[in-house]
């Protein structure tokens, strides 16, 4: 769907009827797994629809989602991936992201 220049999400959507987050929660569902983590899944792309306001499951899959989104060198079209700050600060952690951000660098460099 590259050629087309559309999102994987939105070919997903269109080839499958669903986006890989909404199957990825459902499963979670049918499995039984905690309701955290089927919230984490559901709305690491848009935590701000949460009802959550301290650090949870979908606060770590959200900033991880974004800073792995953030080390492509060519992301794929539609595919651009940016922090809910709002949702941050309202869950206390905004002003941890930068150290976050560095240790994962760190991390990197030192494989």
């Amino acid at each position: 769907m590259v050629q087309e220049n559309i999102s994987q999400a939105d070919a997903g959507k269109t080839i499958f009827g669903a986006s890989h987050t909404s199957v990825a929660a459902y499963l979670f569902s049918l499995w039984g797994l905690a309701s955290p983590m089927v919230e984490a899944v559901a709305l690491h792309q848009k935590p701000g629809e949460s009802e959550t306001r301290s650090f949870s499951p979908l606060t770590a899959v959200h900033v991880a989602h974004v800073f792995s989104a953030e080390l492509v060198s060519d992301p794929t079209p539609g595919t651009h991936a940016e922090l809910d700050l709002g949702y941050l600060k309202a869950v206390g952690v905004d002003s941890e992201i930068e150290e976050w951000r560095r240790e994962v660098k760190e991390m990197l460099a030192n494989g």
